[in-house]
């Protein structure tokens, strides 16, 4: 009976009807090599040849007993020592290896060698032939020698958040390791540059030196400017200021001797930051220097003395006057004149043309100089462009008025500009008519 059923067996798989059977492999349960593992632990050189040396690999001493799970792996001598299955000559595993282990396979693993080279790192899986390269990280993550570096269009060593292609350590013209420049249009500015007067943040903090601000608007700062001169927006003639809180001194101001110490100066002048001595005044109109009484906006008498050096007197007008104000100035004084004429008296000695008056005080002022006649004095108002809508020459705004009387009047072109009678009311005159007085204001 089993004879036959032998041959039932043998007749069978002769037919094709039975289907081939794979041989059981045959795991070792020895331990060959002493190494305290089995094939069947996962020893993977078990066999009592030691393992050779591939072409190419670091040579080693290597006995098959250092072969085996956990045993510590000397890379790139082509045994995979811990028995970990991978390729001895990709450290890393990123699927790259060094130029010089191209092709060189690891023993008893199938389908190594195969892997392409390139690989400048092979301790940083991040680093091989097809990694991005990252920006200014001192890393070349695609081993091709070059680093992706912030752009530096002023050459000052700081970039911005733009890339190109540059050297490794990011430092040459162009290019920055960094983005932290505030103006890559000025190689003066740059986060960690000193500050220096030159009316820019030249550090990127935002901020420039409280010296660097004209307080007074002089023209001057008060630090010196430094040897690259002046780039900030501000328009400035210098620095050094000696006093940036008083407007009137800076470098180069001129100064004139002021001997009778009366605010006025004479022909004679120095050069410097601040007064010094008697040269004390910022004008040189004093036309008595030794006489503290005689001087521009001093107050006039009815006398022949010039005591505000406005030359009237040297050409024969009587008048009188007085300051107003801190540089206002009123003067009246006694011509026979059309309105134009007399304001062109007033102009032609300094004055800005005929009075205006914008309130009640300055109108009893110009009543007290008192150098009135019977027709009374010119002021400098006018209605000639829209009938009684009243505009000062000087431009002044229109906000008092003293009218005599009911007032406006209505009498077209007749009677455009305006006087000023004794008892300081105002009425309108023909501007063409020949009054015996007129009144100056300056402001």
């Amino acid at each position: 009976m089993l004879q036959h059923t032998m041959y039932s067996v043998l007749l069978l798989m002769v037919m094709g009807c039975l289907p081939e059977l794979e041989p059981t492999p045959r795991v070792s349960l020895e331990d060959i090599d002493g190494d305290g593992w089995t094939v069947a632990e996962g020893d993977c050189w078990e066999d009592s040849t030691q393992p050779w040396v591939q072409e190419g690999a670091l040579a080693h001493e290597v006995i098959s007993s250092d072969v085996h799970p956990g045993a510590p792996e000397q890379w790139y001598d082509g045994i995979d020592q811990n028995c970990d299955g991978l390729d001895d000559f990709d450290r890393d595993q990123d699927g790259f290896v060094p130029d010089e282990y191209v092709g060189i396979s690891t023993l008893m693993i199938e389908g190594t060698g195969l892997l392409n080279g390139g690989d400048c790192n092979d301790r940083e899986m991040d680093v091989h032939p097809d990694a991005p390269e990252q920006v200014a990280d001192n890393l070349d993550s695609n081993c091709d020698q070059m680093e992706l570096c912030f752009v530096d269009r002023d050459y000052d060593g700081a970039g911005i958040d733009e890339t190109i292609i540059g050297p490794l350590n990011c430092q040459a013209d162009g290019v920055s390791p960094n983005a932290d420049d505030c103006d890559d249009d000025n190689p003066y500015i740059y986060p960690s540059n000193p500050e220096v007067c030159d009316g820019i943040d030249n550090n990127c903090d935002g901020s420039i030196l409280d010296a660097e601000v004209d307080l007074d608007g002089d023209g001057y700062v008060s630090c010196i400017i430094d040897g690259q001169g002046w780039l900030g927006e501000m328009s400035v003639d210098g620095g050094n200021d000696c006093d940036d809180s008083d407007v009137t001194q800076f470098p180069g101001q001129i100064w004139y001797l002021d001997s009778d110490a009366d605010g006025y100066g004479s022909e004679y002048w120095q050069e410097s930051c601040g007064p010094t001595g008697l040269f004390t005044s910022l004008v040189n109109t004093d036309c008595s220097p030794s006489n503290a009484d005689i001087h521009p906006m001093a107050v006039e008498s009815l006398d022949a003395t010039d005591s505000n050096c406005d030359g009237l007197e040297a050409e024969g007008y009587q008048c009188a006057g007085t300051p107003a104000g801190v540089d206002g100035y009123f003067l009246m004084c006694r011509d026979h004149q059309t309105a134009a004429a007399s304001n062109l008296i007033c102009q032609d000695h300094g004055y800005d043309g005929l009075a205006s008056i914008v309130s009640a005080s300055e109108n009893q002022l110009v009543q007290s100089l008192n150098v009135f006649a019977d027709d009374g004095v010119w002021l400098g108002a006018s209605d000639s462009t829209i009938e009684n809508q009243f505009e000062w020459s000087d431009g002044s705004t229109w906000i008092y008025e003293n009218w005599m009387g009911s007032h406006p009047f209505t009498n077209g072109n007749s009677q455009n500009c305006v006087k000023m009678l004794s008892n300081g009311q105002w009425i309108e005159s023909a501007c063409m008519n020949l009054l015996t007085s007129f009144t100056c204001s300056i402001r």
